[in-house]
């Protein structure tokens, strides 16, 4: 199952805004696919490029990356409020 990243990066009005956006399309299995599907379904505050964005800033932030925008959007979902 292909699923794209349409908004991988933020925009200046966001906080912790990183400069520029880049598309990413990658290939995961159909399992992670449903998942998400499941939990952007429980969860409608969230939007499927947040939480893609969240996953690839944690496994990066606590795989060693040492860029200040990796480290401010890890926190930034640590931290996120579902209001």
């Amino acid at each position: 199952m292909t699923l794209p990243l349409d908004d991988l990066g933020r925009s200046s009005t966001e906080p912790f805004g990183v400069q520029g956006e880049v598309p990413v399309e990658t290939e995961v299995p159909e399992a992670l696919f449903q998942s998400l599907q499941e939990f952007l379904r429980l969860h409608p505050q969230w939007e499927q490029p947040q939480v893609l964005r969240s996953a690839l800033a944690s496994f990066l932030h606590l795989n060693g990356s040492r860029e200040r925008a990796v480290a401010d959007l890890y926190l930034e979902s640590l931290f996120r409020r579902d209001d």
